[in-house]
């Protein structure tokens, strides 16, 4: 395996990609299916005006590391906002999954992306 660091932020920016620079060509296909609808990630306005021509996602959830330097037992500290971005995916027609708090659970299925409870996990970490 080669670094696995490079391999992280390959993948965060498009699915698929970490596993290509590591050489699991299988696993990059299967992300390269799966991922097609929906795209994780980070990295703002500058990274989606250069995915989003390439993914073409109908939904993009946000990576929101808002606080996660801090206490983590404290939750997220603010709700996911970036107005830019937000502005771009509505131009572009994707849609915004927008992240509430430490441990979401997302189903993805060939209809849409929606949250499933995950209260249990959320409640024994002390998050609300």
């Amino acid at each position: 395996m080669r670094d696995p660091g490079t391999a992280a932020v390959l993948s965060a920016v498009i699915p698929g990609l970490g596993q290509i620079y590591n050489g699991q060509i299988l696993w990059a296909v299967v992300w390269f299916i799966i991922a097609p609808g929906l795209w994780i990630g980070t990295g703002g306005l500058p990274i989606a005006q250069l995915v989003l021509p390439v993914v073409k996602p109908e939904a993009y959830l946000p990576v929101h590391w808002d606080g996660l330097w801090g206490a983590f037992n404290a939750g997220v500290p603010q709700p996911y906002s970036d107005p830019a971005l937000e502005n771009f995916l509505a131009q572009s027609q994707v849609r915004l999954v927008r992240p509430v708090q430490y441990m979401d659970k997302w189903r993805l299925d060939r209809d849409s992306v929606r949250p499933i409870d995950n209260g249990a996990v959320k409640h024994a970490l002390g998050f609300k």
